[in-house]
């Protein structure tokens, strides 16, 4: 009987939505909340509501829509390995029935476990992010909105140490 110990394994199991949009790369959808409004968790399956993707349940990210009034957003993290988190939201309402939101990130940590091959730490991360965001709503039956984000990751992997090693087996 083989053991497998990898997150890869189970890549799929829980469905992962974005605004309503299915994410193939769950980890990553995951790994930043930019402008949150809410977040639900489903226990699944939810096969019926969410598709063949939702077998052990489905998460919900919801973004915060345009706002009705012109503002801003700024929210600065700072932590250890140099943590430097950095996002800016900005509402710009065009018109009654046209509002835009957009939303820029910088986040950045240095690694925390040294490689031993490379000059570099594992569980970095620098990643860019710029979201734009339209809602178009002309009558109160009638709504559209459009999302368009464009992500930058620069990460050296998730750190792993192995602890220890059992007898081989032949």
């Amino acid at each position: 009987m083989a053991v497998v110990n990898d997150s890869r394994v189970f890549e799929g199991a829980v469905g992962v939505f974005i605004d309503g949009v299915y994410r193939t790369r769950s980890g990553q959808a995951l790994s930043s909340f930019l402008d949150m409004d809410g977040l639900q968790v489903l226990r699944g399956p939810q096969g019926t509501l969410f598709g063949k993707n939702a077998v052990g349940g489905a998460i919900q990210y919801v973004t915060r829509p345009p706002g009705e009034e012109f503002g801003a957003r700024v929210n600065v993290n700072t932590g250890s390995y140099s943590r430097r988190d950095t996002t800016l939201a900005v509402d710009l309402p065009l018109t009654d029935t046209l509002k835009t939101k957009v939303t820029a990130a910088s986040l950045y940590r240095d690694g925390f476990v040294d490689s031993l091959s490379v000059n570099r730490a594992w569980g970095d991360i620098n990643d860019d992010i710029l979201r734009a965001d339209v809602l178009w709503e002309p009558n109160d039956r009638f709504s559209a909105r459009l999302i368009a984000e464009r992500s930058e990751v620069d990460r050296w992997g998730p750190a792993r140490v192995l602890l220890s090693m059992g007898d081989p087996v032949y």
